[in-house]
């Protein structure tokens, strides 16, 4: 069996368990370890959340993919229930294609898509590795919280490739195992974890494999050393968010200007198709 059939395997498990959890918080079809997991994620997301974080994030992603999005055909690969910039380049794209694997999560999307009369717009519940989802000729993807959903990534890169236009350009969005503790910590969970199989948190080699099909024009590491803010906001809130805001900015700076981001909890990276 090659890689391929086995990540289309992996992928039909991966179907289900998005069709009872979302991946992100706990759940009663989560283990404890999962849902411990998911708890603690949690707590951290809350106080980035609270310094407001979020909305610096996705102004970086807007800046790098809405002019390619504009008139173009967009595919935009794990949807979910949708990505935080979902309606607003379906709204400038002239075809956008939102797929994910589970049914159950596109109906926000298919319901949010009809309210804004969006026609071009179309969400599809296929699996992006199969030979049923046939489009092609994107001149841009949105590929947010996917990419390290495969266990073969140059696999999956070699594909997503194929799909595009010459030119195209590819924002994506993934979590980091290169930083020591997570990468312990990540090590003692995986025996518990209960998505283990779809969940690849980049290391270097990974991000390298970029390079073989992409041009990497922007790179940004995220939650570096704003990540330790967190601690702080426990002892004092605000001035915990104050700090994670100036530690942010520093982040989404330095590491855009060649210093390392394997100390970061994420990567965004803007990639170009030759």
């Amino acid at each position: 069996m090659s890689q391929l059939d086995v990540m289309l395997e992996t992928n039909e498990r991966q179907k289900q368990y998005y069709e009872n959890a979302d991946g992100a918080h706990t759940s009663s079809w989560n283990g404890r370890a999962t849902n411990a997991w998911r708890g603690l994620r949690g707590t951290f997301f809350q106080r980035m959340r609270a310094a407001k974080l979020a909305e610096s994030i996705i102004d970086v992603q807007r800046e790098w993919i809405a002019p390619a999005a504009n008139g173009a055909k967009v595919l935009d690969l794990g949807v979910g229930d949708g990505n935080p910039l979902t309606f607003e380049l379906a709204e400038v794209a002239s075809d956008y294609v939102a797929i994910d694997l589970s049914d159950a999560r596109l109906e926000t999307v298919r319901g949010t898509f009809d309210e804004l009369g969006l026609t071009q717009a179309r969400a599809m519940a296929v699996d992006f590795l199969s030979d049923d989802f046939a489009e092609t000729d994107f001149g841009a993807a949105y590929v947010v919280g996917v990419a390290h959903h495969f266990a073969d990534l140059d696999a999956f890169l070699k594909i997503l490739h194929s799909k595009l236009t010459p030119g195209a350009v590819v924002l994506t969005h993934d979590p980091l195992n290169t930083w020591l503790p997570i990468k312990a910590m990540r090590k003692a969970y995986e025996p518990f974890q209960d998505d283990a199989d779809w969940e690849w948190p980049f290391d270097e080699q990974a991000l390298d494999l970029f390079r073989k099909y992409f041009e990497v024009e922007e790179i940004r590491g995220i939650y570096g050393r704003s990540k330790w803010a967190v601690p702080i906001s426990f002892v004092n809130g605000e001035r915990g968010a104050d700090l994670a805001r100036q530690w942010h900015e520093h982040d989404m700076t330095s590491t855009g200007q060649g210093e390392s981001y394997t100390s970061c909890l994420q990567v965004m990276m803007k990639l170009r198709r030759s």
